[in-house]
């Protein structure tokens, strides 16, 4: 990632680098106060509206960067760790300033930077949250393990599925990050399959023209 103030942020298998152009900071495990990070399983670096850095992590959640510590630190959610899940698989940072992350156990957590406040919705067949992403207008999306792609709102009482065709099911195995190409269409990165250009209104899932 790099913010807005020209730093950049690097997620690397022991922990976060940081660099100003200048200097190099490494924020690690073993470090017990400056420096320090309690995960090295990092999925998303991400900045709020305000500034903010934060890190999505599989094993430790979501992390705030302390500035004038010079330290990541947990954001908790609630007074029980275990209230939205108990390991994150993916995290995106919206348009609209807000952070959402998914859960192993098929929860969608949605988290707000400026007001703290935090929402979640559950998908019914508990199926791990592969991916999230938000289409054109800005309406969220979340992937799941069993190839399911769901609009997800904080309004709904449960996701709603995006209906896909049987060819376009067997073009992949899991679903990762989702991305906006167009009105009513969608990229799709798959693991091991390769990107796909997914049409909403037909369910129809093309490769990419070379």
């Amino acid at each position: 990632l790099q913010a807005t103030d020209g730093t950049l942020w690097i997620a690397t298998l022991a922990g976060i680098d940081r660099y100003n152009g200048v200097d190099l900071y490494e924020y690690r495990i073993h470090k017990p106060q400056e420096g320090h990070i309690s995960s090295s399983q990092i999925l998303e670096i991400m900045e709020s509206t305000s500034g903010e850095i934060y890190a999505a992590t599989t094993d430790a959640g979501l992390l705030l960067f302390r500035e004038s510590e010079n330290r990541f630190e947990r954001v908790d959610f609630d007074s029980d760790p275990n209230e939205y899940g108990s390991r994150l698989s993916t995290a995106h940072s919206s348009s609209a300033g807000e952070l959402w992350m998914g859960y192993e156990n098929g929860q969608v957590v949605r988290y707000s930077p400026a007001s703290s406040a935090v929402s979640s919705i559950r998908f019914n067949d508990g199926q791990k949250i592969t991916g999230l992403g938000e289409t054109h207008n800005g309406e969220m999306l979340a992937a799941s393990a069993n190839g399911g792609i769901f609009l997800v709102s904080m309004d709904m009482d449960s996701p709603r599925s995006i209906p896909l065709t049987q060819s376009c099911l067997d073009k992949f195995s899991e679903l990762g990050e989702i991305t906006a190409a167009a009105e009513n269409l969608l990229w799709l990165a798959t693991r091991g399959d390769g990107p796909l250009l997914l049409d909403m209104t037909t369910g129809t899932c093309d490769l990419p023209e070379s």
